[in-house]
């Protein structure tokens, strides 16, 4: 027997699928209510249209979602690249193209048809969070960056390619699900808004803003899926870009080591070679008191771990100085923001430093100390090795970089094998360091020394350097010829009264230093690398003679008569020091 839901009304045709209003639409009775009457005729479009809201009513929520998050990844992705590349203008008119051919493409592989209305709607959907989205993007890119392990204070100046990838990913996929949230939202708002005016005559906001709600969370994973794959990608081929630069000049790879060889090369404005600029001499003197307070806990630090290896000695950088380094920072396209952030998750480049935040961010040797080493003997420095590898393991000592440096042929501090166990000590506690073994060009700095980079905290980064006594002196000799070669204000540590003190003896060294030709700077390079040498073989008890001034240069370019220069600025910094400690 039949069941009720099966029977046969006579003179109708039998149903064989559930209550459909699409079949009454064209004639069908309904069985389930014993009707026998026929709806009015209506137009075959509007029986499409009820079968696609059908088809779209018992579609799955997980399916509608991941249409609308891959439709709204497409227009993200279309809006950051077209942002990238001409900024918000950029990004408007990119997401705004991408929204309308998405629309286009979804109306003709559902319906067959294309509604250029709908298309023109889109089109206008996608521009508008292109460019608002994109500010939330900014916004948005800022706390991803934040809620990464280290804080952006605390990153210190380095090229695209050294940025983190994990950074620039996460920065992306904030940015990205912060404009298709936007999108999401507006497009969802929209399109209801828009179907029911067609539908009804009225608007309905708010079953509009019910649907824009809906859109968000499809959007936001669309967008940041695709928003972190780009950020990621471009990362990738900027950090490649950057590294194939590093290959093809050398120096560049140094990036925060002592007396950077690119620095030299960096054309040194009046302001530097006369002292510095006012105004970053005036945040350096606001920042300078915190740093000398910092720098007391950290010398402190210093001397417990390398307690019994030799004397440590601490500075905090000084305003004019400081000025000096963040200028030339700045000159050399180093400059970054802390706070500011831009789309490819990167801090901004500045042209300038206008805040005390901005003069701590981007000074890589804010903070000085120095273990000047008792024994310098292998086994003496295996103890150093066992000292910083201690330190590093108990958490006193957080390394970012560490550089063996030397002149040409000279002689190194650690060994391959120290360098290692640093390195491993460094990866075992988490700490992504940079090791460099380095001999200088030539026609560089033949400074020799151990020379590290620490974080301090708080946005401060120092320099460590890790040199025996004798090295010590030629590096304090050396240190008048460098700095004099860029022009550097030699006086900026004394006041007035000292600087007349010093400067009759000082000039005719300027002097010597800036008509030295460019074969004659290179045999004098060459001098002072051979003095280095001589000391390094003193220290380590190897039998060695002074090395002799080259002829043709200026007596008063000797080690000897540098030396005396030297011991005459430390004698004068005593009565007359501009910033005393």
């Amino acid at each position: 027997m039949l069941g009720a839901g099966n029977r046969v009304i006579p003179g109708h045709a039998p149903f064989a699928a559930p209550h459909n209003p699409g079949l009454f639409a064209v004639g069908q009775p309904d069985a389930g209510m014993g009707l026998n009457q026929f709806g009015p005729p209506v137009a075959p479009q509007r029986v499409q249209q009820q079968q696609q809201q059908h088809q779209e009513d018992n579609t799955p929520w997980y399916l509608k979602w991941g249409k609308e998050a891959v439709k709204i990844g497409f227009i993200v992705g279309a809006g950051i690249v077209g942002g990238l590349a001409g900024g918000p203008p950029g990004a408007m008119a990119a997401a705004a193209l991408a929204s309308g051919v998405s629309s286009a493409v979804d109306q003709k592989l559902t319906t067959g048809k294309i509604d250029w209305g709908t298309v023109m709607i889109d089109t206008a959907i996608g521009a508008i969070p292109g460019g608002f989205g994109k500010l939330a993007g900014t916004a948005a890119s800022r706390l991803g960056i934040q809620l990464t392990k280290e804080a952006t204070k605390e990153i210190t100046v380095k090229a695209i390619g050294q940025q983190t990838l994990k950074r620039a990913i996460l920065g992306g996929a904030a940015h990205g699900a912060a404009d298709g949230a936007a999108i999401g939202y507006i497009s969802g708002f929209a399109h209801s808004a828009y179907d029911n005016y067609k539908k009804t005559g009225s608007l309905n906001l708010s079953e509009a803003h019910s649907a824009g709600v809906s859109s968000i969370v499809a959007g936001a994973i669309g967008g940041g899926v695709m928003g972190g794959t780009i950020h990621g990608v471009v990362h990738k081929f900027q950090a490649a870009k950057v590294t194939k630069t590093a290959a093809a000049n050398k120096t560049a790879t140094k990036g925060q080591t002592t007396r950077v060889a690119n620095e030299t090369a960096v054309k040194t404005t009046p302001a530097v070679a006369e002292g510095g600029d006012p105004k970053v001499i005036a945040l350096m003197e606001q920042l300078y008191p915190q740093l000398e307070k910092k720098m007391a806990a950290e010398k402190a630090v210093m001397q417990e771990v390398f307690a019994g290896l030799g004397e440590i000695q601490a500075r905090a950088k000084k305003p004019v100085s400081g000025a000096n380094r963040l200028q030339r920072t700045v000159e050399a396209g180093w400059a970054t923001d802390p706070v500011k952030i831009g789309a490819d998750g990167q801090p901004l480049k500045i042209k300038e430093i206008t805040t005390v935040d901005q003069a701590r961010h981007n000074l890589w040797d804010a903070l000085g100390s120095r273990l000047v080493v008792g024994d310098t003997t292998p086994e003496g420095m295996n103890k150093v090795v066992d000292a910083l590898v201690k330190g590093i393991r108990d958490g006193k000592v957080k390394l970012k970089q560490l550089n063996n440096l030397r002149g040409p042929n000279g002689k190194p501090y650690f060994t391959p094998e120290h360098m290692q166990r640093i390195q491993d000590a460094c990866a075992e506690k988490g700490l992504k360091v940079k090791m460099g073994n380095y001999e200088a060009a030539p026609d560089k700095s033949p400074f020799t020394s151990i020379c590290g980079y620490l974080d301090h905290g708080d946005g401060v980064t120092g320099e460590i350097q890790i040199i025996g006594k004798r090295a010590l002196r030629i590096a304090d000799a050396e240190h008048l010829p460098y700095d004099a070669g860029i022009k550097k204000d030699l006086y900026r540590e004394l006041t007035p009264a000292g600087k007349k003190v010093v400067e009759p003896k000082f000039k005719p060294f300027e002097s010597a230093i800036h008509a030295l030709s460019d074969e004659q700077r290179l045999l004098y390079n060459r001098y002072l690398n051979e003095c280095y040498i001589h000391a390094r073989n003193m220290e380590l008890g190897v039998a060695s003679q002074p090395p002799k001034l080259p002829e043709g240069l200026s007596s008063v370019l000797s080690i000897d008569n540098i030396l005396h220069l030297q011991d005459l600025y430390h004698h004068t910094k005593k009565a007359h020091a501009r910033y005393p400690s």
